[in-house]
């Protein structure tokens, strides 16, 4: 014969206490399968359908944002390493992308047209619509100026070579440009390049005969005179030196502004800039070593005797034939 139990107390004690833990699991077990995206401290906890999908194995990532002009490839060492633009007959390349190589990592502020650049040995400032850039106390000649793409600065590929010391080729059907960065570095210079490297006297007189003479014309045209000069300077037909240049009467007069005295008016701030610029190198003429403006003088015998170069403004440039 079997004895009851139901008044045992030990064992009414182990019945209830093997039922709570059963209630207690099943509410636990219960509870964490009811909400499995709940967060467990206030955070955020993606569901199935709001996690991301990983990136295809063969999708490229889109680090650029559209380009305003038909797309160049920027190729280094064989490899894509970036994209630029053609606007006119210009590429255009990222400044970011010459930073990145040389290790800087740049600050670009625009503010009231102006962009300003900062980085590790290098300072540049450019006014939009100007024709050049000032990198680290210089003038560089950027003709078409820069283009912001959002935040990033684009600039010319021969302003990218002269002032990161690069060498850009680019294909004939203007598709890629291939880089060069063997020795790249930026430009040097500092506030008193100009004033170090070339003779006051000759930036004197060679910005107050570009202001005389090409007063109004774009900043290439007024580098175009000073070239005249400067070709004539090193040619063995004329003097061998600037003033000399400018107030040679000898075989007919090429500056007739010394003769009404214009030539001694001060020079404005784009005349002495083309002055730097034509002394530094800077070439918009060829070798040039006449100019006239069609609508002021009669270009007859220019066009009969000498070869035309080029046209910049409302000047006719031109050199020796055969020269």
């Amino acid at each position: 014969m079997r004895k009851r139990t139901d008044g045992d107390p030990a064992a009414n004690f182990l019945r209830s206490a093997a039922l709570i833990c059963l209630i207690v699991c099943l509410a636990l077990v219960t509870g964490c399968a009811a909400s499995p995206s709940e967060p467990l401290s206030g955070g955020s906890v993606q569901t199935p359908e709001e996690t991301a999908a990983p990136p295809a194995e063969d999708a490229e990532p889109e680090t650029h944002v559209e380009l305003p002009y038909p797309e160049i490839r920027i190729y280094l060492d064989s490899l894509l390493w970036d994209r630029g633009f053609v606007r006119g007959k210009t590429a255009y390349l990222p400044l970011s992308l010459f930073c990145r190589e040389l290790n800087m990592e740049p600050l670009c502020v625009m503010t009231d047209g102006v962009l300003t650049v900062q980085a590790h040995s290098l300072e540049l400032s450019a006014g939009a619509g100007d024709e050049y850039m000032t990198v680290n106390g210089r003038y560089i000649f950027t003709p078409g100026g820069f283009v912001m793409v959002g935040d990033e600065p684009y600039i010319p590929a021969e302003a990218a070579e002269a002032i990161f010391n690069v060498k850009i080729t680019a294909a004939e059907d203007m598709s890629r440009l291939d880089l060069n960065m063997d020795g790249a570095g930026v430009i040097t210079g500092g506030e008193r390049y100009y004033t170090l490297n070339f003779d006051s006297a000759d930036v004197f007189w060679l910005s107050r005969i570009i202001f005389a003479e090409a007063t109004g014309q774009p900043l290439a045209g007024r580098i175009a005179v000073g070239n005249v000069v400067l070709n004539r300077v090193a040619h063995e037909e004329y003097p061998d030196s600037i003033h000399e240049v400018i107030f040679d009467t000898k075989g007919g007069v090429q500056f007739d502004t010394p003769l009404s005295n214009a030539v001694l008016n001060e020079a404005d701030e784009l005349s002495v800039i083309a002055a730097y610029m034509a002394l530094d190198g800077v070439n918009t003429a060829g070798n040039s070593l006449f100019f006239v403006n069609p609508a002021k003088g009669d270009d007859s015998w220019f066009r009969a005797a000498l070869e035309h170069v080029a046209t910049i403004g409302d000047h006719d440039f031109y050199t020796i034939k055969g020269a």
